[in-house]
């Protein structure tokens, strides 16, 4: 089993449910910034080797050496590394885990019925985005092909999805035909429901907030 997880947090407006997120949000980001700053330093040595090749690949058309061209291998362009989205595609998403390697990209999103509703909206609801994350669900290994770029490449998608629901939205988006699935979408979630209850009150005791009451 991969370590592929899809949290939906439930609950009503103002059940703290953006705060859980937050957290893990935290700790993410300072991985991020790590990852970034890797990444700007092997862009500027990539700047500096491009443009060492194209001075010797230009002596190389001046020498008199038909081999000297060969000699040359142009640098592989390093691209960033990208863990976390928030608004994406289908099709983007395919050209960051195409970049990232070995690493998946996590999906986080506050209002996950955004995510939901995304789903297939570019082909009028009838696009394959459903199918894509089902494979993506099992790392199942998928052909991409881009039209736009002719790009065509093979890829073992992995994407963990977090996010926040109210869950009247949740019935509307996900249950929209019923709990009974035929392709098992509703099956791949774990659903996290909250009881916290916002009371509007803050007792105090001295300068002590008493938890008991707010809790």
């Amino acid at each position: 089993e991969y370590p592929i997880l899809w949290g939906a947090i439930v609950g009503g407006p103002s059940q703290k449910k953006t705060p859980c997120i937050s957290i893990i949000r935290t700790i993410i980001a300072d991985f991020e910034i790590g990852l970034q700053n890797e990444y700007e330093l092997k862009n500027k040595q990539y700047r500096k080797d491009l443009e060492l090749y194209k001075i010797q690949k230009e002596q190389a058309k001046k020498s008199k050496q038909p081999t000297a061209n060969f000699l040359i291998e142009e640098p592989e362009k390093p691209y960033p590394t990208v863990i976390t989205v928030q608004d994406t595609t289908k099709e983007a998403l395919s050209v960051l885990v195409k970049n990232n390697g070995v690493r998946g990209v996590s999906i986080f999103v506050d209002e996950l019925a955004s995510f939901l509703k995304s789903l297939g909206q570019y082909k009028n609801g009838n696009g394959s985005d459903e199918e894509y994350f089902l494979q993506a669900w099992q790392k199942q290994t998928c052909r991409i092909t881009r039209k736009s770029t002719e790009e065509n490449f093979i890829i073992s998608p992995s994407h963990n999805i977090l996010g926040t629901i109210q869950p009247k939205v949740l019935d509307k988006t996900l249950f929209k035909e019923g709990f009974d699935t035929t392709n098992g979408m509703i099956e791949r979630w774990l659903f996290v429901c909250t009881n916290y209850e916002e009371t509007g009150i803050l007792y105090r005791t001295g300068n002590k907030l008493n938890t008991d009451i707010i809790r």
